[in-house]
């Protein structure tokens, strides 16, 4: 066990400033850091009123098309999940090679399971219903993983397990395919367990990693 202490930490904010994508010339752009300033007669104003940041999975199931507000879609998805009943067994992530190179050994394809997914939206069936196959498929492509590693241990962290029935499903499978599953429990699987692992890394002055081959 490593105890975190009390960390002063001197951080100088800067105000007003934003980064953006700038087009240089045609064909062009870069990402600079600009000074933000109050709109001028030369400059257009944009308000977003919609936003398609993570609309995929709900998309697919019907569940909606636009977030209103930051994992609104994502939390429709749980929320189905949690009253679908009878969910087909048919929708599996294959898991599959990772190129040399590639930065991983394997990793869980999603194109066999889109078929079967808009198939079954096109006869009709509950959206909820495949909303709880979808975490299913997910909680086993994660034992596929595991199996393929070959660890004994399982740590699963992320902001995808603020999702609490992904979250219990994984458990379970991982459980029953012999693995430990270790959990958040002190800390909150999304940024704040990276900011304090940043506070910890601090503490104790690393500065590199180096990864075994």
């Amino acid at each position: 066990q490593y105890k975190l202490t009390q960390i002063n930490v001197n951080i100088k904010i800067q105000i007003m400033k934003a980064q953006a994508i700038v087009f240089d010339s045609p064909r062009e752009l870069s990402v600079k850091l600009l000074d933000l300033r109050e709109p001028g007669a030369e400059d257009l104003v944009v308000e977003v009123a919609y936003s398609g940041v993570s609309t995929g999975t709900e998309r697919l199931l019907g569940l909606g098309t636009c977030n209103h507000f930051e994992g609104q879609t994502p939390l429709a998805v749980e929320a189905a999940a949690r009253s679908g009943s009878g969910a087909p067994d048919d929708l599996d992530l294959a898991l599959r090679a990772v190129p040399a190179g590639g930065g991983a050994v394997c990793e869980l394809d999603w194109q066999p399971l889109l078929g079967p997914l808009l198939t079954h939206r096109e006869t009709g069936r509950d959206p909820a219903t495949l909303a709880l196959a979808f975490h299913r498929a997910l909680a086993r492509g994660i034992v596929a993983v595991a199996q393929r590693a070959g660890a004994g241990t399982v740590a699963l962290s992320g902001g995808c397990f603020q999702n609490a029935l992904l979250l219990d499903l994984t458990v379970a499978a991982l459980r029953q395919a012999g693995f430990t599953v270790l959990t958040h429990h002190e800390l909150p699987p999304n940024d704040g367990n990276i900011a304090a692992g940043q506070a910890l890394g601090a503490l104790w002055g690393l500065t590199s990693v180096t990864l075994p081959p």
